[in-house]
């Protein structure tokens, strides 16, 4: 019989790897299994990464091995424009100028589907991003060290080196790449056991200013 609570997470994302052990559940983490997309014409944001994370999980390829099945994409939103992860110096060059000194969004859907019943939930997190105005040899430097290539936007919110952002409104872990509050809100409401980590040992946990995942209680270990 499969573990009612296990969780596997479909992605290569770094950051969601690091972000899904905040769970204590039983967790697998592989690469996605289908293909991710790219936006159409006229597609917002919000559709895309919901389109996007429902093509990861790919076409029943599942298991009662697997659980509860993971899947999440991230963009960034400018003036409604999707901007996923540049290709070459040049379209890092061209995003991060475009971005520096402005308002802008940062846009993850996640989906959560039960490989035996088939039950599915989807939902997207936006969060408001501020970017400082940083030089053109900042961006030069940060291109050169090979950090924007695999980064929505370009950027990490989190590199403390390059610290692109000024200001996060909404959920920071969003920006990271997955909204643990909403996975966790979302895994309850379908039925599955989610246990959170102490609040202290969730990565960037102290850097969101408005954090959804105090109305789960926090697990004791």
């Amino acid at each position: 019989m499969s573990d009612c609570s296990k969780i596997s997470l479909l992605s290569s994302s770094p950051r969601r790897r690091e972000l899904i052990k905040a769970l204590l559940n039983p967790v697998s983490i592989s690469g996605s299994r289908g293909e991710e997309p790219r936006p159409e014409r006229n597609e917002t944001p919000e559709e895309y990464v919901v389109r996007s994370a429902l093509a990861k999980l790919g076409q029943g390829n599942w298991s009662a091995d697997d659980g509860w099945l993971v899947s999440a994409d991230t963009v960034v939103a400018l003036d409604d424009e999707i901007l996923g992860k540049p290709a070459s110096g040049e379209e890092a060059r061209d995003m991060l100028t475009r971005l520096r000194n402005r308002r802008h969004q940062v846009v993850t859907g996640i989906v959560v589907l039960h490989a035996v019943s088939g039950r599915l939930r989807a939902e997207v997190g936006t969060s408001d991003i501020y970017t400082r105005d940083y030089s053109d040899e900042d961006i030069e430097t940060y291109i050169a060290r090979g950090e924007p290539f695999d980064k929505a936007g370009a950027y990490a919110v989190q590199d403390d080196e390059f610290n692109p952002v000024t200001r996060v409104e909404g959920c920071y872990l969003n920006v990271v790449g997955l909204p643990l509050c909403q996975l966790v809100g979302s895994l309850e409401i379908l039925g599955a056991k989610p246990k959170l980590r102490p609040f202290s040992q969730i990565p960037y946990h102290d850097r969101c200013s408005d954090c959804r995942l105090r109305s789960v209680l926090e697990s004791e270990s």
